[in-house]
């Protein structure tokens, strides 16, 4: 295990899979912001004088409990089979 404490820190990377005709980030990532995890969208922007800049957008990660998690899962599950007259293998 590290030492290196990564709070208030972050990475964005080339977006590799920017779609066309969509307004994708060209750089994503993500970042600790005061001990809280975050997604980063960045994209390249100008300035009318030319100066190139990024413009960021900070998503906070959604943590789902395993409990809620496996619930909406399981219900998904089931409305699915019952929905194609299948039954429901649990």
């Amino acid at each position: 295990m590290s030492n290196y404490d990564n709070t208030n820190t972050g990475r964005i990377f080339k977006n590799e899979r920017m779609r066309p005709d969509k307004k994708d980030p060209e750089y994503k990532g993500d970042a600790n912001i005061e001990g809280k995890e975050f997604w980063v969208s960045a994209w390249v922007n100008e300035t009318q004088d030319g100066k190139k800049y990024f413009r960021t957008k900070y998503t906070a990660k959604q943590v789902v409990p395993i409990e809620k998690a496996t619930k909406e899962i399981k219900t998904h599950v089931e409305k699915t089979h019952t929905e194609e007259g299948e039954e429901i293998p649990f």
